[in-house]
């Protein structure tokens, strides 16, 4: 029998995508998972979007945060967790989408390499036409399927190189990882990517199983338009990592990037 995925989906604000995304979660050619949706505090219709769909379909879970509240990314992600039942956990942004045969080849590899804690994928842009493709070749760290240890990658502590809606990791893992937290700004998907990295070695497909919506509402492109929201992201990241990772060279190793981005910090603003 097939081991259930639970697919968790964050949404804030999302009513121009998020039907898309689930109906592309729904749609898929593996067919044991459960669809969790938390809403975010969202003041468009996307409460209402995804009701509509939780009602129509019985494998989808729709919450909210006590009150309604908005609690972030993290928070929301953590809630779904809690939530949920799967054996694998699928991540999707409310604006990406899977494509059709997505979950049922990540979950052949993590069936068949017991001993790998996550699964990632390279992604198809899905683009206003004027963004350029860097945000897309960062996630391409490999140029073939590959399975390595994260922490031992020349850019663990520099650069995010894991999107997101590409990962399906083992639950149980994730479960015993301490990554909520309040977030003011961005990078709370690369902290995670972080903390499992303890857990085990990251598989990366090179096949596009993910289109990435990288849209001039999306966080990621923001933060790239705003070079003081930037190294104040990565600011939060480090001081998260030393934080919450029990692993002392991690802290030692961010403590270092945390004085260089500082530095960067102070040259570029001494300046104006």
């Amino acid at each position: 029998m097939q081991p259930l995925v639970s697919v968790i989906m964050p949404a804030y604000n999302a009513q121009n995508f998020i039907a898309e995304a689930i109906e592309s979660v729904i749609h898929q050619t593996y067919k044991n998972l459960e669809l969790i949706i938390v809403d975010d505090g969202s003041k468009d219709k996307t409460y209402d979007i995804c009701r509509h769909y939780s009602n129509k379909y019985g494998n989808i879970k729709l919450l909210r945060h006590h009150h309604g509240g908005n609690q972030g990314v993290s928070k929301s992600r953590m809630l779904a967790l809690k939530k949920s039942n799967g054996k694998y956990v699928a991540f999707c942004d409310a604006d990406d989408l899977f494509l059709p045969n997505k979950i049922e080849i990540q979950i052949a590899k993590l069936e068949q390499y017991n001993y790998i804690a996550m699964c990632h994928t390279a992604v198809k842009l899905k683009s206003d036409s004027d963004v350029n493709n860097k945000q897309l070749k960062a996630f391409h760290p490999f140029s073939q399927d590959y399975i390595y240890a994260y922490h031992k990658q020349s850019y663990f502590l520099k650069h995010n190189r894991i999107c997101n809606s590409t990962v399906i990791a083992r639950a149980e893992l994730l479960k015993n990882l301490n990554f909520s937290f309040r977030q003011l700004f961005q990078f709370e998907d690369w902290l995670l990517w972080v903390l499992l990295s303890i857990k085990g070695k990251f598989l990366f497909l090179n096949e596009q199983l993910t289109e990435y919506r990288y849209h001039r509402e999306s966080s990621s492109y923001l933060v790239n338009r705003q070079p003081l929201k930037k190294h104040y992201s990565f600011i939060e990241f480090y001081f998260l990592v030393l934080i919450k990772s029990p692993n002392l060279a991690y802290r030692l190793k961010s403590l270092h990037q945390l004085f260089m981005t500082l530095r960067r910090l102070h040259s570029v603003y001494k300046k104006d």
